[in-house]
């Protein structure tokens, strides 16, 4: 067991461990949407495993859809691989051509009185190449408690976890937000394990600034060359900037570039025993997203 300690500056990223800070009492908005729904695209340029001459690269399609108290989230990445044979020995066949993960999940926000709150929440991430079993899951438990000296200010705290069998993490949630509702001017939430930090421009346009630390566990398929029925963990650490800007009242348009670094792939056999560990080279990305609430 790990204990993990990430610092992410983000609005909205799925980065495996966010925490999402309620409003203060009494501003406008502060009531949960009932339907929030986001579509993202994200391009990864191939970069190389281990200086082995083997690179992979790879497109990501993610969704998410939040409705009061219901969470569900969806990523698929494509892998390109180059010179795969250096990676896993075996010639003309690539490791895994696709991941996915589905992540279904339940949050409650409990306002004990207009200062003290509690947010208990828990999600189970499917993540597999092709099918999905019971050694398929991570399951993410979180509660964290808050409270609100002001109408700007929120001090939070509590702890989560990532549970997989071949590798489980303790995170902290602890921090203090500021202007969380704000549309202009700087607002954000610095603590652990998500740091956000966001400048409005004005209602329709702001910057946001991210780094986050990423951790993703998946099932192998039973026909898979390098690990039948094994698990794949992929661990990176990105920076990235984005420009956020509200088309319309309900929807807004995302644009940015990513750089990962601090890359690291690490495959397992059916018995949970590691196969091998892989250092991954430094890569830039680009992506797109849509928000969209109803």
């Amino acid at each position: 067991m790990r204990f993990a300690v990430s610092v992410i500056i983000s609005l909205a990223v799925l980065v495996t461990l966010p925490v999402v800070v309620p409003a203060a009492e009494g501003e406008k908005g502060d009531e949960i949407p009932v339907v929030s729904a986001n579509l993202s695209f994200e391009q990864v340029k191939r970069s190389d495993i281990n200086n082995s001459g083997a690179s992979i690269g790879y497109t990501e399609f993610s969704a998410g859809l939040k409705w009061q108290f219901l969470l569900f989230d969806l990523d698929h990445r494509k892998y390109e691989w180059e010179k795969s044979e250096y990676f896993d020995g075996d010639q003309g066949n690539d490791p895994w051509e696709t991941l996915t993960r589905i992540a279904p999940g339940l949050q409650y926000y409990y306002k004990l009185d207009r200062k003290w709150g509690i947010w208990p929440k828990f999600v189970a991430i499917a993540g597999f190449e092709d099918d999905i079993s019971a050694k398929s899951w991570t399951y993410n438990p979180q509660v964290v408690g808050f409270y609100m000296p002001t109408q700007q200010i929120t001090l939070y705290g509590g702890v989560g976890m990532l549970y997989h069998p071949v590798d489980s993490i303790v995170y902290p949630a602890l921090g203090v937000a500021w202007n969380m509702k704000s549309r202009e001017g700087l607002s954000g939430a610095v603590g652990f394990p998500e740091t956000m930090l966001r400048y409005g421009f004005n209602e329709r346009t702001a910057l946001k600034m991210d780094f986050q630390w990423d951790i993703r566990f998946y099932r192998l398929a039973e026909d898979n060359n390098l690990a039948p029925e094994g698990f794949v963990e992929i661990e990176d650490i990105t920076y990235s900037l984005q420009l956020e800007h509200k088309l319309f009242k309900e929807l807004t348009l995302s644009l940015g570039l990513r750089r990962y670094s601090g890359r690291r792939l690490t495959v397992f056999d059916h018995a949970e025993n590691e196969l091998t560990s892989n250092d991954v080279s430094g890569a830039w990305a680009y992506l797109l997203g849509i928000d969209y609430k109803f």
